[in-house]
């Protein structure tokens, strides 16, 4: 009986095999992703308010400190540093501290995960340069633009008040009037995931051609 073996794969077909693994990556990060979409989605619907009236509370407390308007995370974390510097005398610090940090526990698992996603487009990069053809050059010139804005955004001293996402983020647009300069910290997180999603969403499109 004639011995069985293995099929030996073309160097086209090893390249498809190794561009279903990356994809498969893809794909759990994004999973990811929209884990934490939804998890901080369910946090601002209920806890928002409270957010807000804990920084508006410190901000008064401490008017010669605080800027009226948080503008980049750096300047939460400095309200937060204040918050657990405020004398204790009728002011719930502890509470106020909490409901921060639950906000930078988020911001903080998006950093993470952006570190996860560069590893990521890195291999994607890889990959392309490693192949003759892609089916849809432009694909990966939209990929490359997308991390380039995310390197840019996902900082702690980004200026987020300019960031405008009305038609995929409307939700976090619920905000009460006098409220609303809260808007840039709160649907900062949001913006940074749409990028972070539409990047995955491009590299599971990526197909490679034969010449």
């Amino acid at each position: 009986m004639k011995r069985w073996q293995p099929v030996k794969l073309s160097a086209f077909d090893e390249k498809l095999v190794e561009l279903t693994t990356l994809k498969n990556e893809v794909s759990q990060h994004l999973s990811h992703l929209n884990g934490l979409r939804v998890r901080y989605t369910d946090w601002f619907k209920r806890k928002r308010q409270t957010f807000i009236d804990a920084i508006k509370l410190i901000q008064i407390s401490c008017p010669w400190a605080i800027p009226p308007v948080i503008t980049s995370i750096t300047k939460l974390r400095y309200t937060l540093e204040l918050a657990q510097k405020i004398p204790r005398v009728g002011i719930p610090t502890r509470t106020l501290s909490t409901t921060i940090n639950e906000y930078l526990d988020y911001w903080d698992e998006l950093c993470c995960l952006k570190v996860t996603g560069q590893g990521i487009y890195e291999k994607v990069c890889a990959f392309c340069d490693s192949i003759t053809r892609l089916r849809d050059p432009m694909l990966k010139v939209e990929i490359d633009n997308l991390q380039s804005q995310l390197n840019e955004s996902c900082t702690e001293d980004f200026y987020f008040m300019d960031t405008h996402n009305e038609k995929h983020n409307l939700l976090f647009y619920n905000i009460a009037p006098q409220d609303f300069n809260f808007h840039g910290l709160l649907s900062f997180i949001p913006f940074l995931l749409r990028i972070a999603t539409h990047i995955c969403y491009w590299s599971t499109k990526l197909y490679i051609e034969k010449e």
